[in-house]
């Protein structure tokens, strides 16, 4: 998938989102163990080829705790 991005598009212009943690009560395939793997696979193979990967949960706290501190 990369290779392919990497035909259009340069490195610094492929970025990846990792997928949110999931409600294992609710998830009949994914679990958050799964998750955790694909993340750390996704993480090597991104780095390979001098892409950025973006941490969905630790975004979405960052935003939320900023929000916090600027609303009081």
């Amino acid at each position: 998938m990369i290779v392919q991005l990497k035909k259009d598009y340069s490195s610094d212009h492929a970025f990846f989102i990792t997928p949110p943690a999931v409600d294992e009560t609710k998830q009949k395939y994914r679990n958050n163990k799964l998750i955790k793997e694909y993340i750390s696979v996704l993480t090597e193979v991104a780095k390979r080829h001098d892409c950025e990967v973006s941490i969905f949960i630790r975004n979405f706290l960052n935003k939320w705790i900023r929000r916090i501190f600027i609303m009081g």
